[in-house]
């Protein structure tokens, strides 16, 4: 069975766009990612507002290739 596929609660384009201007603040930052937990710009980058908790919740972003 495939897994279905991820769905945003904003249009693909923004999310594109959020991640574009993320890298490139860490090119700029000479940075090779981010690891984002639950926080405000968690729920900009993913459209998800969490709190914190006892279990580990992050969002890395690496400056080229994909999100985990």
């Amino acid at each position: 069975m495939a897994a279905a596929a991820a769905t945003l609660p904003f249009a693909a384009p923004v999310y594109a766009a959020r991640l574009a201007r993320l890298r490139r603040e860490l090119g700029r930052e000479g940075l090779d990612g981010v690891f984002v937990t639950p926080s405000t710009s968690f729920a900009y980058l993913t459209g998800l507002a969490i709190d914190r908790s006892e279990r580990l919740l992050a969002l890395v972003v690496p400056r080229t290739g994909k999100p985990v």
